[in-house]
């Protein structure tokens, strides 16, 4: 496969390596959180598309390898990475027979500060404004698309990501502004023509001498969360003929689907984990499964579904859902050992199974006090046996 991948690309370069590739101007930088959905853009034109093949590639150490359609990972002519983790961070690109895309690379982080805000229909907090750090640079808030509501016939929820970059603000600098540039500045500026769609704040590849300012390093990132109200899609679909009569009735919903279909997908296999975890710790339960699409996780709790208001509140604010959808124990119980499942509209993504060990204290503790035990008794029973020694001699004195 690699010996195709070369053939097919070298001849149009110059370079070895298509990710050290000097015309591949703009490049793209993604950065989202891991759990979320990641979508690296390919950027070529789709008129010349029509009939092509699009394989997307992914560099490696020492060589670069097609991206496979798994594990939550789907390459159409974007790539898709559902339920993105830190193993999926590196340098990809989308190639033809004829044409490269953009590199992209894709930046996932995990421990990055976020602000929860709201929408502006909503009462609040809003997200920032941009701020302008001097005449040729603005840092703001790059959002992603709105998730699909977690749910349908009922009022659901919604997420979308705020990432902190950094961007140019026009495609032109000034007569004034040139003659005032310094080195560093004219270095920023090339820099920003080759990702024209910005740099994320606290990226590597921002210069350090704007990475480093208080006022990029202090931006968080945002998370925004709303409230939706859909449809649900009709559980019977009906088959047409060229006429438009009706010619089969199915229930798609309930896994029936018609010879006039195509064949559904094979639905991704559940995410299992079993934590171990002792008592007072701060545990925090993560999905790791996806059913490939883009929707709010739906916790249970054994069998009882939990909304986020009811683990707050039954809880006693000691466990909580956070904005992407992670349980937060602040410190675990006993009571805490159970399953825990996710779910995206009614299908199972993962389980967690949570086990609540005994903490090594309080078996230090139990061991020191059997230890303890075990010489009293052995004390007692050499007691004892001595007081029998001494009870027979004495009746075999008196006899």
């Amino acid at each position: 496969m690699n010996e195709f991948i070369h053939k097919l690309v070298i001849p149009k370069n110059t370079k070895n390596d298509i990710f050290e590739d000097v015309n591949a101007v703009p490049k793209v930088i993604v950065r989202t959180y891991s759990g979320a959905v990641a979508i690296l853009p390919c950027k070529i034109k789709v008129s010349k598309l029509w009939n092509k093949t699009v394989i997307w590639l992914q560099k490696t150490t020492f060589s670069y390898k097609p991206v496979q359609e798994d594990d939550g990972i789907i390459t159409d002519y974007n790539l898709t990475i559902f339920n993105v983790r830190t193993v999926n961070a590196g340098d990809y690109r989308c190639v033809t027979d004829e044409q490269l895309g953009v590199i992209a690379t894709l930046e996932v982080i995990d421990e990055e500060q976020y602000n929860v805000v709201k929408p502006a229909t909503s009462k609040g907090p809003y997200p920032m404004k941009p701020v302008w750090l001097n005449s040729l640079l603005v840092m703001l808030s790059v959002w992603s698309d709105w998730s699909e509501c977690s749910q349908c016939g009922a009022v659901g929820r919604r997420r979308r990501y705020g990432m902190c970059y950094v961007s140019r603000i026009n495609e032109f600098i000034t007569t004034n502004f040139k003659s005032n540039m310094t080195k560093s500045d004219g270095e920023s500026s090339k820099l920003f023509k080759v990702y024209p769609d910005g740099i994320p704040c606290r990226s590597r590849i921002l210069p350090p001498s704007i990475r480093n300012t208080p006022s990029v390093q202090e931006r968080p990132n945002e998370i925004m969360l709303g409230l939706c109200r859909v449809r649900c899609k009709e559980a019977i679909v009906n088959i047409r003929s060229e006429s438009g009569d009706i010619i089969e009735s199915v229930n798609n919903t309930a896994g029936i689907y018609s010879l006039h279909q195509n064949a559904p997908s094979q639905p991704q296999l559940p995410a299992r984990r079993i934590m171990y975890v002792e008592p007072g710790e701060r545990v925090i339960i993560i999905c790791h499964g996806t059913t490939l699409r883009d929707i709010p996780f739906t916790w249970r709790v054994d069998t009882h579904e939990v909304s986020p208001k009811y683990l707050w509140s039954a809880s006693g604010d000691r466990i909580h859902l956070n904005a992407r959808d992670h349980i937060i124990i602040k410190h675990v119980l006993y009571s805490d050992a159970r399953v825990y499942s996710c779910w995206q509209d009614g299908v199972l993504c993962g389980v967690v199974k949570l086990r609540v060990n005994r903490s090594t204290k309080t078996t230090t503790r139990l061991r020191l006090r059997l230890l303890i035990f075990i010489l009293i008794l052995a004390i007692v029973l050499r007691l004892t046996l001595r007081l029998i020694r001494c009870r027979v001699r004495y009746l075999g004195i008196q006899v």
